[in-house]
């Protein structure tokens, strides 16, 4: 039985189930030189597609809507909203 556990988590070991836990800082450098390459790539590809332009936008809008999704589970797995208000901060 092996017991050995990899330390370290880099974006170039292209290792799926490791995705979004990188190690280092660079990796997520990387991953998002490589993303704005290729949305910059297909963008300037297709920009004159009517199709693509609109699906381009939908997807930064549903982006932006979700980012609170993550503190609503938050709030929801506590099930309490402690701490949300000014109010509740320490003085």
């Amino acid at each position: 039985m092996n017991l050995c556990v990899n330390q370290f988590a880099v974006f170039s070991d292209m290792n799926i189930d490791d995705f979004w836990k990188w190690t280092d800082f660079s990796s997520y450098i990387q991953f998002m030189a490589l993303f704005t390459l290729l949305a910059g790539s297909l963008t300037y590809f297709f920009i004159d597609s009517r199709y693509y332009v609109e699906l381009l936008g939908l997807f930064a809008v549903m982006t932006e809507a979700m980012l609170g999704v993550p503190q609503f589970f938050q709030n929801y797995t506590n099930q309490s909203t402690e701490g949300m208000r000014l109010t509740d901060l320490p003085v």
